[in-house]
Order: structure tokens, then sequence, then C-alpha cells
């Protein structure tokens, strides 16, 4: 019969925050933090105009600054601004083929947009229709973000 383990908190022996798993291998160790999510949205601009979150994690709140333009603040926020954030952003409008590269807003270009901060992030898409390239509010964009919690 398999064991079935029950708990409502994890903690490391060693440290409370280190919790360490082996690979399905055996061979090689991870950190069990850092492989978690630490954020994850699945929302909507298109059908309001207005950001709206379908479903999320550690999201306090968006602030639209204009079409195809938001900031997501989170409920808890990241050690630093060195954390990743993965994005996927779709849209369907009649039968007409669309592609939309999502982007992240931060200081590491001339533009100088705002900076990816601990406690939140911006985001902007591009529609890519024959050579179009203007701001665009898709309705759906979904993000998470890897890194450590403050």
């Amino acid at each position: 019969m398999a064991s079935i383990l029950k708990v409502d908190e994890m903690q490391g022996v060693t440290s409370a925050g280190d919790i360490t798993i082996t690979s399905e291998g055996g061979s090689a160790t991870q950190s069990l933090q850092q492989g978690v999510n630490k954020l994850w949205v699945n929302f909507d601009t298109n059908t309001t105009g207005t950001p709206a979150a379908r479903d999320s994690l550690n999201v306090a709140s968006f602030t639209d600054n204009g079409t195809g333009d938001a900031t997501i603040s989170m409920t808890n926020n990241m050690s630093n601004g060195n954390y990743t954030i993965q994005s996927a952003v779709a849209t369907y409008h009649g039968q007409t083929d669309y592609r939309y590269p999502t982007f992240i807003k931060g200081d590491i270009s001339a533009d100088s947009w705002g900076a990816v901060a601990t406690g939140s992030f911006g985001t902007i898409t591009h529609a890519v229709q024959n050579g179009g390239g203007a701001y665009t509010d898709p309705s759906l964009v979904m993000k998470s973000v890897l890194g450590d919690l403050a």
C-alpha cells in the first residue's frame, strides 16, 4: 500500500526555507523552492479593454496603462528584480491569423519603459500582421514568474 503524507506546512531541517529534493535519477538534488512558480496569471484585456484575471496566484492588481500595455502588481514581492517571467499570448479575430509577441517592460533598452521591480512588472503586446506592430489588447495573456520571494 502506498504511503500518504498530509501536511499543512513543510520546513527544512537545516534551514526552515531550504528543502532539497532528489532528482528522478537519484544523482542530483534541487531546491524545492527554486522550482515553484511564485506568480501565475491568465488574464483577458480584449473583452473589456481593461485587464481582468480569469485566475491567478500572487497577483494583487492590474494597472491598465493603455492599449496593449499593463502592469501586474504582486501580493508578495520578489527578493530582487532578477526574476524570470514567461509569457504566452493569443487572440482570435474572425478568420485572420495574428501573432502576438509580448514583452516585459524594463529599463533594458534606451526607451527605459520602467524597471522590473520587486513587486510589479509591466507587459506590452504588439500585433504582428502584414508588417504591422501596433499595441493591441489580446483576449488571452498568460504569465508566470520564477525566482526568490522576499
